[in-house]
């Protein structure tokens, strides 16, 4: 390494121990800087890693109950803030969090691709709302699932208005799903 100051950080990739930096801390904010002069072999710098309680569960389409890969899981604090990474689901639409400490946390699942909107533990679309999961430290907490209802809009109904616009026409769209969706819907006469 190049001489200066640095943060160790000890990460469990099998995700059972508790993630912890240099001299104990739990932030890298928090850890004690490792500095290095060129040509030193520097010693000593070893952490105790302590098992922590992981949260697992499967993510699926409420209609039909596909499993459903790619589905993110983060573990945060009652305050909104970052906890832990439970990764992505895989092609079985599960997942498993990595360790953390004995405590509550609420479970978040998000879709990359914005097929479904981002939900909380027990199907809430608020912080507010979730239902807190509680850890044990070297235990599972099993049966944190999500279903997910889908983000695209559900069209019920297309009808002409009167008159015209532009020397097109127009019409209204209706049905559900459209919060916050911009689109355009293109009609041509044959």
């Amino acid at each position: 390494l190049p001489a200066g100051s640095y943060t160790a950080d000890f990460t469990d990739v099998g995700g059972r121990y508790i993630e912890q930096f240099y001299n104990g801390a739990q932030t890298a904010g928090a850890a004690t800087p490792v500095t290095v002069t060129a040509g030193q072999v520097k010693t000593g710098i070893s952490a105790a890693m302590v098992l922590g309680g992981n949260v697992t569960g499967v993510v699926s389409a409420a209609s039909g109950g596909a499993l459903l890969p790619n589905i993110c899981v983060t573990l945060e604090h009652a305050d909104g803030s970052f906890a832990a990474n439970g990764g992505c689901t895989g092609p079985g639409g599960r997942y498993t969090s990595a360790g953390v400490p004995a405590g509550s946390y609420v479970v978040v699942f998000t879709d990359p691709s914005n097929t479904y909107t981002t939900q909380y533990y027990n199907g809430s679309a608020t912080l507010a709302g979730a239902t807190p999961v509680t850890t044990t430290v070297g235990t599972t907490t099993s049966g944190i699932n999500a279903a997910f209802s889908s983000n695209v809009p559900v069209v019920s109904a297309v009808s002409p208005n009167t008159g015209s616009t532009a020397g097109g026409t127009s019409v209204t769209i209706n049905g559900t799903g459209f919060t916050g969706k911009l689109f355009r819907a293109v009609i041509a006469r044959r």
